[in-house]
């Protein structure tokens, strides 16, 4: 005899001598399985059921809170984006993105957007981010009280300003 036929003789001998009616069941260990602290089957539901709620809220996440790049138009050096076409009037609705852009840039994203000519920019160096949709006044406004300054839009020789 080998090594392997000696090894199955023990085998054979091991289970024989322990063998019991019923012993070997698998609906027994099936039961036992599922009755044991170790399968326990409302601890995995609950696990389940929180890496749902983690995975829709990371989606939703994702979907509203897009980056910046992946949005259309955007002037990538000057953090600018308009997301309307231009505009020539300045008393129609338009949608701006403005992301760390400064402030000289986001008043040429203005004045390109609704055709108008802005005056009062300050020359210290701001920059701003902002996400705005509406007419050149109320955007020059916002503007104007987010940063304190006075910034006015010129039309037709005359300068109307936003300060109240």
């Amino acid at each position: 005899m080998n090594i392997n036929e000696d090894k199955f003789q023990e085998s054979i001998k091991f289970v024989t001598a322990n063998y019991e009616e019923g012993a070997f069941s698998s609906e027994k260990a099936w039961r036992k399985l599922m009755h044991s602290n170790t399968f326990d089957w409302r601890r995995k539901i609950a696990a389940a059921a929180i890496a749902c709620v983690v995975l829709a809220a990371s989606a939703f996440l994702y979907t509203t809170l897009k980056p910046a790049d992946s949005l259309q138009d955007k002037d990538i050096n000057a953090g600018v984006e308009i997301i309307t076409p231009e505009l020539p009037s300045s008393s129609v609705e338009a949608r701006l993105e403005f992301t760390d852009a400064p402030l000289q840039e986001v008043v040429n994203s203005i004045e390109k957007t609704y055709g108008v000519k802005i005056s009062g920019l300050p020359e210290k160096e701001i920059n701003l981010t902002l996400s705005y949709e509406g007419t050149a006044d109320d955007i020059i406004e916002t503007i104007n009280e987010t940063l304190q300054i006075n910034l006015a839009i010129e039309k037709e020789d005359t300068k109307l300003s936003t300060e109240k």
